[in-house]
């Protein structure tokens, strides 16, 4: 990518620090996020009736999880590219959430490969438009 693209991204998680590094890894790969975090069920619902490109969503949180994320979506009929960002998604469970609609799922400690794995997702996204 040479130049810089704007994306507006829902992160799903509890940790504001480990958002943070989300967001910059981002704009290391080339992207200007305009991003929300968020971390309950309702907040995730209120931001999802906003304008969005992607979901990037951690898997296991305090009071809300990626599934039941991911699950909300699609309940919603919204079309916009999901991808789990976890250090908890074993394999099995990544092949579950890709079952149930996820565009991808990253490990927390592969974050470098983000930008590979969003630019996938969003033109899956635009295949299916």
């Amino acid at each position: 990518m040479t130049s810089t693209r704007q994306l507006r991204v829902l992160i799903v998680e509890d940790d504001v620090a480990y958002a943070e590094l989300i967001v910059m890894e981002l704009r290391r790969s080339g992207y200007e996020p305009l991003w929300q975090r968020v971390d309950t069920e309702p907040a995730y619902l209120k931001a999802l009736d906003t304008s969005l490109d992607l979901v990037l969503s951690d898997l296991e949180m305090p009071v809300f999880d990626g599934g039941r994320a991911l699950s909300l979506l699609h309940s919603r009929g919204l079309q916009i590219p999901f991808v789990i960002v976890s250090g908890a998604a074993d394999e099995d469970t990544c092949l579950q959430l890709l079952r149930n609609g996820a565009a991808d799922c990253l490990s927390k400690n592969r974050l470098s490969h983000l930008g590979r794995v969003v630019e996938r997702a969003i033109i899956a996204q635009h295949r299916h438009d």
